[in-house]
């Protein structure tokens, strides 16, 4: 009975000893910011409208992928911060207008809707890194990856 009593007592103490808490750093990133971010601007902003970015990689596109385009909705988002720090837009994202509009008719008022004299739509054609493999001598003398 002894035995088995100091085999549950180790296995206790290995467990507490693998759950203890290393101690972490974290640094924060600055975003960075287009070029003209703090420049003034005294021109005519023009409308823009930004639709639909869709990821047409082979990133997140595969027999598993959950249907979400995550990456297209955050290549949307960069480039959206980006025109909106250049302050020479009016960046009109029309991602919640159904809702928007119908919002507005229930309170009984009508919808002015400004029209853009842009619109900017794109595709992610091409993300991450290339793996490139060779085999030496069928496998013998070893693998090399670039």
């Amino acid at each position: 009975m002894s035995k088995k009593l100091f085999i549950l007592s180790l296995a206790i103490v290995l467990m507490i000893s693998g759950c203890t808490s290393t101690k972490t750093t974290s640094n924060a990133i600055t975003p960075p910011t287009v070029e003209s971010y703090s420049t003034q601007f005294n021109g005519e902003k023009r409308n823009l409208a930004v639709g639909q970015f869709v990821n047409s990689s082979n990133f997140q596109n595969g027999l598993f992928s959950n249907g979400q385009d995550v990456l297209g909705k955050q290549a949307k988002t960069a480039l959206l911060s980006n025109l909106h720090q250049t302050t020479r837009f009016n960046v009109l994202d029309r991602d919640n207008l159904d809702i928007i509009s119908q919002e507005v008719g229930r309170s009984g008022e009508e919808l002015a809707i400004t029209s853009a004299r842009y619109i900017l739509t794109g595709d992610v054609t091409e993300f991450g890194r290339r793996a490139v493999s060779d085999i030496e001598f069928f496998g013998l003398l070893g693998r090399g990856k670039k």
